[in-house]
């Protein structure tokens, strides 16, 4: 077994500085933002700050290669500052990460940082076997750099928990999370990029098949795929003899299909070079054209979803992928499948191009859903000169499919793109506004609105009752849904029917006492979720009665009508 001496590592950690410091430098500041963090809550540091150093060191990544291979010092040095000049305005001046989507689109960006890392030294012809070589190392040290940072980190944890056990030494939480950064944050990415293959070791025609590999994609990968493309045909000719429309499902389970196809052919592709193995030739050969038909099943299926529930992000990408998937299909089928490298090559490319710029997926559904929104405002006439008719008291009357539909699309724009797609439609500012506010606004009904939370007590520093002039006193406490009594003994019942409490005395078949909780709902429901009052709101007081409600929650439905989930009360009775 060979041994690593100090000077072995000292020259590693040399050429990790030298072939990659700039993705050192912004994996510094990213470690130094989570100690910040950690060690220092009171600063107040930005999330865009933290992307930019995560993606501008993903970006750097395959920069670094492709300037091992350029000896044009203009174009070096303009490699080196576009990077960090066009993440620097991307993150600080075009990035919101309180919107979903540009969550989505700072993920896709890091991913195809990644890719493109393995493949921007490989865009030459004749590199397909050094590319599928460079692959192989780079994924198995992705994975033994993960494990070895792992059990760094569990084996320093465990012998600082020991000292803490054992010596009763106070150690704060703090002391585990700095470690993680230093294990995962530091150490992984430099020990990774040690290993990363050196530039001569890129070029060598080297297709050596490990026998794990071997099993892994002959004897395992291929009989699932094989089984799992059985079951989908099986499900394609049920339909066809049933004829009807597949369901929404299909478009995720060919997806699968395809993007484990593609897996398998890669882990096979040396076998597929020696072509010994019928198998694996005829995975190479027919795999594209087996697929074309299930494409046509899952393009169906999306134009289903698209048709009914209209366009958003995730359908848009989903009918991107079913795109690539027929051109890189056709492509492997002409070539017979000899260049895997462009399966990574034209992935990462398209998701660059539809995930930036005025073209993306996110601007296309952005402008799609104002253009949706808009005519469905006009035919439902809650427009007015450009601008939403105030319609909260229900002059107008929108049909149920438009109100869906609308409410929908109102909360999936809102959810998204924030409040300035609707800035255009009122006068005043609603940068403090949800989608509820909109649908209120435009008087909807809405689904989701109709089930409302409330949770309201009251303030215990304040609980003085007067009860010098009542005889009885019963606590009401707790509650279950289809149990309406809150309260049963030999002479007293009380009961809570939706919004009215009944008292009855001695048997009674009527209540002596009725009453109304209307107003004290009406103010919950004006509230917060969540709000403390006074005693004295919480009080209703009658001739002779007074009702002191210590807690209530519960949903509102359709603002008419209560589910209640809780109460706890005093009940006063002359």
């Amino acid at each position: 077994m060979r041994k690593l001496s100090i000077q072995e590592l000292t020259t590693k950690l040399l050429l990790v500085l030298q072939r990659f410091y700039l993705v050192l430098i912004f994996l510094m500041g990213t470690a130094l933002f989570f100690l910040v963090r950690i060690n220092y809550p009171e600063h107040k540091l930005e999330d865009s700050t933290l992307t930019f150093f995560i993606l501008t060191s993903l970006f750097y990544i395959p920069v670094s290669f492709l300037l091992e291979n350029n000896t044009n010092k203009i174009q070096g040095l303009l490699l080196m500052v576009i990077p960090v000049l066009l993440m620097g305005y991307y993150c600080f001046s075009l990035l919101n990460l309180d919107l979903p989507i540009d969550q989505y689109q700072v993920f896709i960006l890091g991913l195809v940082f990644v890719l493109f890392s393995f493949v921007v030294s490989f865009l030459r012809k004749e590199t397909d076997i050094p590319f599928w070589s460079f692959t192989k190392i780079v994924v198995t040290q992705i994975i033994i750099t993960v494990l070895f940072a792992s059990v760094l980190f569990a084996g320093l944890s465990l012998a600082i928990y020991s000292l803490e056990v054992l010596f009763k030494i106070d150690i704060s939480n703090k002391v585990y999370q700095n470690l993680s950064v230093l294990c995962y944050v530091l150490f992984a990415p430099v020990y990774f990029l040690s290993n990363v293959p050196e530039k001569a070791e890129m070029c060598k025609q080297d297709n050596t098949f490990d026998k794990f590999f071997k099993i892994l994609g002959l004897y395992i990968f291929l009989p699932i795929l094989a089984l799992y493309t059985l079951i989908l045909y099986v499900y394609l000719v049920q339909i066809i003899i049933k004829w009807e429309l597949p369901n929404g499902w299909v478009s995720t389970l060919v997806s699968i299909l395809g993007l484990g196809g593609f897996l398998c052919m890669f882990i096979l592709y040396p076998l597929r070079l020696q072509n010994d193995n019928k198998f694996v030739n005829i995975l190479s050969k027919y795999f594209p054209v087996v697929l074309m038909p299930l494409l046509v099943l899952m393009s169906i299926g999306i134009f289903r979803r698209l048709g009914d529930y209209g366009l958003t992000v995730n359908r848009c990408l989903v009918l991107i992928l079913n795109l690539w998937f027929y051109g890189i299909s056709i492509y492997l089928f002409v070539t017979k499948s000899k260049h895997l490298k462009w399966i990574v090559i034209s992935f990462a490319t398209v998701a660059l191009i539809v995930s930036v710029g005025p073209w993306s997926v996110f601007s296309i559904t952005k402008n799609s859903m104002e253009k949706e929104i808009g005519q469905l405002l006009n035919d439902a006439k809650l427009l007015k000169d450009g601008k939403i008719v105030d319609n909260s008291n229900f002059r107008i009357v929108v049909d149920t499919v438009t109100s869906k539909r609308l409410s929908e699309d109102i909360k999936y724009t809102f959810r998204n793109y924030g409040y300035s797609c609707f800035e255009p439609y009122f006068k005043q500012s609603i940068q403090k506004w949800d989608a509820f506010d909109v649908i209120d606004k435009l008087g909807l009904k809405d689904e989701e609105q109709e089930h409302t939370y409330f949770n309201a007590y009251t303030n215990r520093k304040d609980l003085i009752i007067s009860i010098e002039s009542y005889k009885k006193f019963i606590e009401l406490n707790g509650y279950a849904k289809g149990k309406d009594t809150l309260c049963s003994t030999a002479d007293l019942k009380v009961v809570l029917k939706n919004k009215i409490l009944f008292v009855y005395q001695n048997g009674a078949k009527n209540p002596t006492i009725t009453i109304s909780l209307a107003t004290k709902f009406n103010m919950f429901h004006q509230g917060n979720d969540e709000r403390t009052l006074d005693t004295k709101d919480m009080t209703i007081e009658g001739v002779n009665y007074k009702l002191v409600i210590l807690s209530m929650n519960g949903n509102f439905i359709r603002q008419d009508s209560v589910s209640l989930n809780n109460i706890e009360a005093y009940l006063f009775l002359k």
